[in-house]
């Protein structure tokens, strides 16, 4: 900071903390309520007012834009929650997904302000690059929005997504949100809710508005097979990676599926039964075996 005060600079600062294993340096040991968890956060919290105390120092901070935020809800391992929100890190319920966002802009960011549109990380890229003159390249799709209007504030700017659709790695849960609204179809069961509810992802609306989970349903399928089908892409190079030959593995695996109750590989979120993985695509296959134990299995 100190060495790029006096022109423009980009600054990525990605802590490990409070990610497991968790730990804290000696000076921060004990210093919270909760144990190492809160060590973690409060040693995090030290280091985040180290950067903008440096900014303030150098007269820079009213014009310096810092964001804060996580690329996940807290997982169940931890001592962190999302309360009142469900859920967290691997789940596509509100608190793996909805995850804080704290944005400081003195020059352009109205203090005290609170934006309740969806927005996405995603969004960083096409918005920096608009408000820096940056060109983005045309050679690809450039997923993300400029949310620069929702960030600085301004009145009556909305989300530039109508509905957008939730990535798990399961893919029996393929929840979509359009508004205030939420609608997932997880095995046979239809799940609608409404996100402004005080605890939200508790009470299920889905009887009360079938004709809005129909419509959400097709939204969510077609969203899925866009994702999955149409613009599927495989991994990048395999060369270097350990390759088996074998085409078909046995063993005794996690019975996933409830409905047919068979195994079943999970590829990029689409179910592979084990009868049909002789004739799955080259690729990556991720497996969970009985015992909880995950193995890489690469075809050919």
């Amino acid at each position: 900071i100190k060495a790029n005060k006096s022109k423009p600079f980009f600054m990525y600062m990605n802590h490990f903390m409070p990610h497991t294993p968790i730990g804290a340096s000696l000076l921060f040991v004990g210093t919270s309520t909760i144990g190492i968890y809160g060590d973690a956060v409060h040693e995090v919290d030290w280091s985040v007012g180290q950067i903008i105390k440096t900014l303030r120092e150098e007269g820079i901070e009213n014009n310096t834009l810092i964001i804060f935020t996580s690329d996940n809800g807290p997982a169940a391992s931890g001592s962190g929650s999302a309360y009142p929100l469900r859920g967290g890190k691997f789940d596509a319920l509100e608190g793996g997904q909805r995850v804080p966002c704290v944005m400081q802009w003195p020059a352009k960011i109205p203090a005290g302000t609170v934006c309740r549109q969806i927005a996405s990380a995603i969004d960083f890229l096409p918005t920096i690059a608009a408000f820096t003159g940056a060109t983005l390249p045309n050679d690809r799709v450039i997923d993300g929005k400029n949310m620069y209007s929702l960030m600085t504030g301004v009145p009556g700017a909305i989300s530039s997504y109508d509905t957008c659709g939730f990535f798990y790695n399961d893919s029996n849960f393929r929840p979509i949100r359009r508004g205030k609204w939420k609608y997932s179809l997880v095995w046979a069961d239809k799940r609608l809710y409404d996100l402004t509810d005080t605890n939200p992802e508790v009470i299920n609306r889905s009887k009360t508005y079938p004709a809005l989970c129909a419509e959400l349903d097709s939204m969510s399928k077609a969203h899925w097979k866009d994702m999955l089908e149409t613009n599927y892409r495989p991994l990048g190079n395999t060369d270097s990676m350990k390759v088996s030959s074998e085409r078909s593995i046995t063993g005794n695996y996690t019975r996933q599926n409830r409905v047919t109750d068979s195994y079943y590989y999970t590829v990029h979120g689409r179910r592979i039964p084990v009868a049909q993985i002789n004739s799955a695509p080259n690729g990556i296959y991720m497996i969970r075996t009985a015992n909880g134990v995950k193995r890489k299995i690469i075809l050919r």
